[in-house]
């Protein structure tokens, strides 16, 4: 049966956004990472945001993890 957006609440929980990316928590417990940017940025500026914003996505994860433990 397909997705019933009404009968489960939600289907993905915000744990952690920055400027282009968002790491969302399904229902399932699953982790979903999003980057989103405009089509008109070149490659090379992709790559230096996100090389720019992955240490606190890192950080992120090393919480997450710790918390988990």
């Amino acid at each position: 049966t397909p997705y019933n957006i009404g009968s489960q609440g939600p289907r993905y929980e915000t744990l952690f956004a920055t400027e282009h990316c968002t790491i969302q928590r399904t229902n399932g417990g699953g982790l979903v990472e999003r980057w989103a940017f405009r089509r008109e940025l070149p490659m090379h500026k992709v790559c230096e945001i996100r090389e720019r914003e992955r240490p606190s996505i890192d950080a992120f994860f090393v919480t997450l993890k710790e918390d988990l433990k």
